[in-house]
């Protein structure tokens, strides 16, 4: 015969096989979140630090993670092999201000090694690249666009696999983010930060078939 328990019970006292539920006592309230609290997480990445919130990025897809691996290696060949400055792909974040953190899915840093401060999170970067998840592409469009700009980052690619485009946005005297080409199928586009850098659009998308 079963039993009703109190909701302190399930909490305080869980059986085998319930939630932990305790657990997130020890962390703080939605909103509450510091940089401190956020890096002592066992697991940060796939985590973004926004205004106190944790945020849950979507679950890479083959599709996300072949995109990301093309573009990151472009980059690594013209920034790296070139003595340019560093290419990072996902794992590492960038300090949006503090208290923010996001983590982009490539990220380039310029003419510098960055410091023994900037193990967990780079406090600036010169360029970004999201490939986009359909099931958020607000966070790439809209959130990230608007807080890269915030951090100053010159340059932010977005790749769509939605409609197969490349979208490139530089950041202007103002800090505001332009878009300086927007490519499709049969296009090539090209870096305002790096003019010898180029994608050409069929190439970038035959990573991930028909």
């Amino acid at each position: 015969m079963s039993t009703s328990r109190s909701i302190d019970d399930v909490i305080h006292h869980p059986r085998p096989g319930e939630p932990a539920y305790f657990i997130a006592e020890f962390w703080p309230d939605q909103g509450r979140w510091s940089e401190e609290a956020y890096f002592r997480l066992p697991k940060q990445q796939g985590v973004e630090l926004v205004d106190g919130r944790l945020e849950m990025l979507a679950v890479p897809t083959t599709t996300h993670q072949r995109l990301m691996k093309w573009v990151f290696r472009l980059l690594m060949i013209s920034v790296d092999d070139r003595g340019l400055g560093e290419t990072f792909p996902a794992g590492l974040r960038v300090r949006i201000r503090a208290g923010n953190v996001r983590e982009p899915d490539v990220v380039v840093v310029l003419n510098r090694r960055p410091g023994a401060d900037e193990n967990r999170a780079l406090n600036h970067a010169d360029l970004a690249v999201e490939v986009v998840s359909p099931s958020d592409p607000d966070r790439d469009w809209v959130e990230k666009h608007r807080d890269y700009a915030e951090a100053g980052i010159s340059e932010y690619w977005i790749v769509d696999p939605r409609d197969r485009t490349l979208t490139i946005f530089s950041l202007d005297e103002a800090g505001v983010y332009q878009q300086a080409g927007r490519c499709a199928s049969g296009q090539t586009a090209r870096s305002t930060l790096l003019p010898d850098v180029t994608v050409v659009i069929d190439e970038l998308f035959a990573c991930v078939g028909e």
